[in-house]
């Protein structure tokens, strides 16, 4: 019989585990994760190992628990070296006795667990506080020679009330990192610009074109103003032909009337 001896590692994986969910008071199904990482930290190989699992709900209608990848059985009732799980009422309780395969000297196993909700229990005025957490009591130690096993609890909770503002920037740090280095781009462009003096280039240049646009503009005014006063000059120059030939046709008229006399 090969004679173990190996101190056990066991930590969340958070980036696979959903710490909250936003559910309202109606929901479909919904499922989620609870991951773990178990290492091995030597010196010995192990070929397999016992932990438990304590699935506890609150405010859930209905749930389901799966363990992928490994060979779990359910439990009747509360283990004794799980003594120490947050599960208050047996009815909300799920109970698991699992071995975990192989694991070589400072290697890992993923231990991955599955929960599917179908609704919550809400009030009519206040929202639902219920969660589900999953307690892994695995060993820590195990040494075949000394006959000691050490065992530790390890928690892990989905909470399903409304995350608050701080939850949710921490959740989407990526976006806020994003708009702070855009901000800080910006100001690095701006400070640029300023210290090669672009914007009064910029400035200057668009007075050049100012100016030249008001030169056009005012020589269209002058050719329009020479083009009325010569129509001007031309229509008083037709009246006064007019007036001179109305002169000279009322002259020989007169002429005419005093000869016939």
């Amino acid at each position: 019989q090969i004679v173990r001896k190996s101190k056990i590692s066991t930590s969340i994986v958070p980036e696979l585990s959903a710490n909250y969910l936003l559910i309202g008071k109606k929901n479909e199904k919904l499922d989620f994760f609870h991951t773990f990482k178990v290492r091995n930290d030597g010196p010995s190989n192990l070929n397999d190992f016992d932990f438990y699992l304590t699935v506890t709900a609150v405010d859930v209608v209905e749930f389901n628990v799966e363990i992928i990848d490994t060979d779990c059985r359910a439990a009747d009732a509360v283990h004794p070296e799980s003594a120490d799980n947050t599960c208050q009422e047996s009815e909300n309780c799920l109970f698991f006795f699992c071995n975990i395969g192989r694991i070589q000297k400072n290697e890992h196993q993923i231990l991955k667990i599955k929960h599917s909700i179908q609704d919550l229990k809400t009030r009519e005025e206040e929202e639902s506080m219920g969660f589900i957490e999953s307690a892994v009591k695995i060993p820590n130690s195990i040494d075949d020679e000394k006959e000691e096993y050490k065992y530790t609890t390890i928690h892990f909770r989905t909470d399903f009330s409304q995350p608050t503002i701080v939850q949710k920037i921490i959740d989407h740090w990526y976006v806020v990192a994003g708009i702070i280095i855009g901000l800080i781009i910006i100001c690095i462009a701006a400070a640029v610009l300023f210290k090669f003096d672009v914007f009064n280039k910029v400035r200057i240049y668009r007075e050049e074109i100012d100016i030249i646009h008001s030169a056009r503009n005012s020589r269209l005014r002058g050719s329009e103003v020479a083009e009325e006063v010569n129509r001007n000059v031309f229509i008083n120059r037709g009246n006064n032909m007019e007036e001179e030939l109305a002169e000279f046709n009322g002259v020989e008229m007169k002429e005419i009337m005093s000869q016939n006399d």
